[in-house]
């Protein structure tokens, strides 16, 4: 997992919360990140904005993905991963 030193500059001085509707949701086929499409209200005009899920945040790309009943594919999760979190 990437540490917090290893961000891309300029880094966001603050956190923000939001409520949103999730308007799509789809895996980046070049960096394997999640993207998020996120609007004010439920309407099809409303204003919108994208957020991403950096694919070296896997706990946090799995929640997500549990969240929206993506694949396990979808979250990152290999066939390899999914074996041994299988056995015993």
């Amino acid at each position: 997992m990437a540490a917090e030193e290893d961000a891309i500059p300029p880094r966001e001085p603050r956190l923000y919360t939001l409520r949103a509707y999730v308007r799509k949701i789809g895996l980046s086929e070049d960096d394997c990140d999640f993207h998020l499409e996120l609007a004010a209200s439920g309407d099809a005009g409303a204003d919108r904005l994208i957020a991403e899920v950096p694919a070296v945040q896997h706990r946090l790309q799995r929640t997500v993905a549990g969240m929206f009943n993506l694949s396990e594919s979808a979250s990152g999760t290999t066939t390899t991963e999914r074996r041994q979190s299988a056995s015993p």
